[in-house]
C-alpha cells in the first residue's frame, strides 16, 4: 500500500505541474498573440496617455480591417528605433496630409481636434501616404518624436502590432 500511495502522490504532483505548466504556456500565447499590456514611456501621447500609464493592447485588431483615421496603434519602427512606439493614426493609405500654420490638414480638409494642436509656426507640404503605409502623430505635438520630424515619414502595415484598446491607471501613491 506504502508504494500505490507514493505512485498516486507522485501522478497528482504531475498534474498540478502540467497545469501550471499549461496555464504558463496559454498566458505565453495570449500575451505574445492576442493581447498584451504596454507601459507608457514619454510624454508624447499626453494627455490622453500620460508617462508610466498601462494600457491594454488587442494584437488581433487589424487582422480582418486596417487601421483607420484617429486609432491609436503600437508600432514597431526598426528604421528609427528598437523600443515599441504608440501615436495616432492621421493618414492613411492615399490620403494627402499636409500642415499650414500649425493646422493639420487631411485629403484638404482642417482636422479639428484636441490631438492635432501644433505651434502655428509649423508647417509642412502636401504629402500623399502611400499604399500599405500610414503617417502618425503623438497627441502632444511640442513633444512628439513622430512623422512630421522622420526622414522616412510613413509606418507601413506590417509594423503596426496591434491597437490600443483600453487605458488602465497606476494606484496612486501616498508620498509622505
Amino acid at each position: 500500500m506504502g508504494k500505490n500511495k507514493k505512485l498516486k502522490s507522485i501522478k497528482v504532483k504531475c498534474k498540478f505541474l502540467f497545469i501550471i505548466f499549461f496555464a504558463l504556456l496559454t498566458a505565453l500565447l495570449l500575451n505574445t498573440f492576442v493581447v498584451s499590456n504596454t507601459r507608457i514611456i514619454g510624454k508624447s501621447m499626453s494627455p490622453l496617455l500620460n508617462e508610466n500609464d498601462w494600457v491594454i493592447v488587442n494584437r488581433l485588431a487589424f487582422l480582418n480591417c486596417d487601421p483607420t483615421f484617429g486609432d491609436v496603434v503600437i508600432l514597431k519602427k526598426p528604421d528609427l528605433t528598437n523600443e515599441t512606439i504608440i501615436k495616432r493614426i492621421v493618414g492613411t493609405p492615399l490620403d494627402t496630409i499636409e500642415i499650414k500654420n500649425g493646422k493639420l490638414y487631411l485629403n484638404g480638409n482642417l482636422v479639428e481636434n484636441d490631438f492635432a494642436k501644433m505651434d502655428e509656426n509649423e508647417n509642412m507640404s502636401i504629402i500623399t501616404v502611400p499604399k500599405n503605409c500610414y503617417f502618425v502623430m503623438g497627441d502632444n505635438t511640442s513633444e512628439s518624436n513622430d512623422s512630421r520630424k522622420w526622414t522616412n515619414p510613413f509606418v507601413n502595415n506590417n509594423e503596426i502590432t496591434g491597437k490600443v484598446i483600453f487605458k488602465y491607471f497606476p494606484k496612486p501613491r501616498i508620498i509622505k
